[in-house]
Parts: structure tokens; sequence; C-alpha cells
């Protein structure tokens, strides 16, 4: 005889049809006029269910609604070994498997988009759901802040500037929840530019020469910045400062390097100068970084001879032991060095730590 009918399940996706599904069970070895034979009946309305049924993987008929909407259906599976029976009595209001949504699109600022889509459920009022895939792969689940009658969007937000992301939307009945659509096709988009965030850290080296100095500027993006952008340069700054004490600047000169520079090389005379960094994109710059120059007979001198010496120096297996005597005056410390000091012009390196900081290993 055959098995009685498993899963099965009747349910409608847009209120118009009834799909019934079910599984087969194990093969009979019965074939032509002595397979089995699928017949569904109505118990209310005392009526055999007209519709035809179809199995491949699964055994599957559909019929038009109509008026009725809570159903008594008996499905039963008949060989001339024997029959067997399964029913399922449901509410069709309460078994929405919406249609997915597609066509979907979007409007994006730098930092959120309101995702948009259409829907094949009309009249239905759903509960949607969008699963957003973060650059590093991690996903994040944004529900709908209203039910989708007529609009049909999600908003996502806390997103970063510039950044591709990949969306996918599925909605469920709002009403008498059931199960959720299937998944949209994934739509990817790019969020807009911003100015770039966070800043540069820089560090210079001083040459004197004749009538001035020679000012090795260096330049790395610190942890927090973010390029925000897709074309990013440097721009450089200086200044005199005429009166250090309000810092009262001459008229500035200013030089522009494309993202594959992170130095640069001016001159400057033996007056104090203010030199600031900035990384700029199409849409802004970043917030400046600042270095002040003393003048050449300036604390710089007077620093540079006397006041801060490294105690100790010893090399190990894991790179160059520093350490150095804290003074209260100072609110950090900065160590630079070479990694291939023979190199002309010499690839500085440079590490800042704190002020209660007394020693550091330093490596390439």
């Amino acid at each position: 005889p055959p098995d009685t009918p498993s899963d099965f399940s009747c349910q409608t996706q847009n209120m118009r049809e009834i799909t019934c599904t079910w599984s087969q069970g194990r093969d009979t070895y019965l074939y032509g006029r002595h397979s089995s034979k699928y017949m569904l009946y109505e118990e209310f309305l005392k009526n055999s269910v007209l519709c035809t049924v179809a199995c491949s993987e699964q055994c599957s008929c559909s019929w038009d609604i109509g008026k009725q909407r809570i159903y008594n259906i008996t499905l039963t599976v008949e060989n001339p070994l024997g029959k067997k029976t399964a029913t399922e009595v449901f509410d069709v209001t309460h078994r929405i498997h919406p249609l997915p949504a597609f066509q979907l699109w979007e409007e994006h600022t730098d930092a959120e988009i309101k995702l948009h889509w259409s829907q094949q459920n009309k009249g239905i009022e759903l509960f949607c759901q969008a699963e957003l895939w973060q650059p590093d792969g991690k996903a994040q689940l944004y529900n709908s802040s209203d039910t989708q009658l007529c609009h049909n969007s999600i908003t996502l937000g806390g997103l970063q500037p510039y950044t591709e992301y990949t969306a996918r939307v599925h909605c469920g009945a709002a009403k008498h929840f059931w199960r959720w659509s299937e998944w949209s096709e994934a739509y990817t988009f790019r969020t807009k530019e911003a100015a770039p965030s966070g800043k540069l850290d820089i560090w210079r080296e001083i040459t004197p020469v004749l009538g001035g100095r020679n000012v090795a500027l260096f330049w790395k993006q610190e942890a927090d910045f973010r390029a925000n952008g897709g074309n990013i340069s440097y721009e450089v700054t200086w200044e005199k400062v005429v009166d250090s004490s309000v810092e009262f600047s001459s008229k500035s000169e200013c030089i522009s390097l494309s993202s594959g520079y992170n130095s640069t090389r001016i001159f400057i005379d033996n007056h104090p100068y203010r030199i600031s960094i900035m990384a700029k994109n199409t849409v802004s710059y970043s917030l400046p970084s600042v270095l002040i120059i003393p003048g050449a007979t300036g604390t710089e001198k007077k620093l540079n001879s006397s006041e801060l010496k490294e105690e100790r120096v010893n090399g190990t297996n894991d790179g160059i032991w520093i350490s150095w005597k804290r003074r209260d005056k100072y609110d950090s410390y900065i160590i630079d060095w070479c990694n291939f000091p023979m190199w002309q012009p010499c690839d500085l390196q440079w590490k800042r730590f704190g002020p209660n900081t007394s020693s550091a290993l330093i490596n390439s």
C-alpha cells in the first residue's frame, strides 16, 4: 500500500490561488493504471477539489480561492493495494507565503540608503526585512519601520561613506505571519563619498643649510583614518609665524601631492613656521595635522643638545630596545629611525608614546 502523505501543507502567495504540497513517500513499484492516484476533498463543502496533481520532488495541486476562507482538506492516496489519507484544516488568511521582492533600487547618501523594491502581492499588508552584508562579510538585519502595503522600502543607516554593500529583502504577512518569502536577488550598491575622516600622523626631519633649513615632511594614515573617497591627494601648507604668541602668520605656501606620495621636502628660513598636512578627496578635506617648527635658535636647538637623550640602546632579536628618563614637562615622546639608513632619502619611521612611557622596543 502507499505511504501516508507526509509534509502535507497548503498556502497562498497572492490570496487568489491555493497550493497544497506533500511528499510522495517510498516507491510502491506500481506503474501505469496501477500507480498511486491522489484526490483532494473539501470536507465543509462536501466537494472534490478540482485541481491537477503534479509530482516531481514533491507533489502539488493548485486551485482558485473564490470567496471561501476556511478549508478542511482531505488528501487521499490510493492504489490497488490500499489507500491512506492526510488532513489539513486552515484559514487561508493565515497561510500567506508572499512572492519574493524584485527590481531593487536605492536612494543613497554617504551614511544611509533607502532601499526600494517591487512586490507582486497587491493588497496584502507585509512586514519586511533587509539583510545587509558588510564589507567584512558580516550580515546585519534591518526591519521595516511600518507595514508595506503601498510603499515598499527600508532605510539602512549607520553605513560608511564610499563603501560597497550588498542587500536583499524578504517579507511576510503583517497580520497573520506564517512564512517569510524567498529572498530577493542580491543587490549591490556603493554609498556616496564624504570628506576624509580622522587625521594624518605627521613628522619631520630638519637639516640646517645656508640661509635656512631643509625640512623633510613625512605622513601616514592613523588607525582611525578613512579616505571616504576614490581619489585621495595630500595638501601641504606652510606659513611663517611672525608673532608666535598669537600665531599670527604671513602669507602661506602650498603644494598638492597625489596619493602615491607619503613625504616631501620644503625649504624654510630661520623663522618659526606652522606646517599643516591634509588629505583631500573630491568632496572635501580631512582635519589638518599641524607641526610647529621653532626658529633656528629657539627651543628645538636646546632640546636637541641637552634636554632629552636616550639612556640606553640595546639590540635584541626582536628589534632595538630604547629607554629614556621621563620629564614632567613633556606630554608625549616621539622616536624616529630609519630601517635602511644608507638610503637617500632615509625611509624615516616614527612612533609616538604617552607621557608615562620611558622605554620602547623598535622593530621594522
